[in-house]
């Protein structure tokens, strides 16, 4: 499941069963509670909703609804993914090297779902210059190094 950063977002499960279930709702794990800012979990009829409120990052992850009553119980999982722009983790900072140097590298560290690309724009006064980018895959990275 997929929601964009900034909105609100219902789950939502239909069920049956006499007595009527009781209902618990998890985050990786962790028991949620009806806060009444960020959670409100609540049932009307055979539904059951959490509804989260102004979905952001932190929010990214797998939630599940037990449901219990005398007979028995049953459970229901999803994995939430929260679409957000690029955000930097570590942005780019200045950089100082002595003339002819061939250890200049520049860092960037930044966070985007979907995935982000990156391009960097120098500005030189010669064309004498070549540069290569890498990626490492947990958290987006980039590096900038002189070859």
């Amino acid at each position: 499941m997929d929601k964009k950063k900034g909105y609100d977002l219902i789950m939502e499960v239909r069920v049956t069963g006499s007595p009527r279930p009781e209902a618990r709702w998890f985050k990786d794990g962790k028991e949620l509670m009806s806060d009444g800012d960020k959670y409100k979990m609540s049932h009307e009829d055979n539904f059951y909703m959490l509804k989260i409120r102004n979905v952001d990052r932190k929010d990214k992850g797998k939630y599940k609804v037990d449901l219990t009553n005398p007979s028995g119980s049953a459970s229901s999982e999803t994995v939430l993914n929260v679409r957000a722009p690029p955000d930097f983790i570590t942005p780019l900072k200045e950089a100082y090297a002595k003339e002819g140097s061939k250890d200049v590298k520049f860092f960037v560290e930044w966070e985007a779902t979907p995935k982000a690309s990156i391009k960097w724009y120098i500005e030189v006064s010669s064309s004498e210059f070549n540069f290569y980018t890498a990626f490492e895959e947990k958290n987006e990275k980039a590096v900038l190094v002189e070859i």
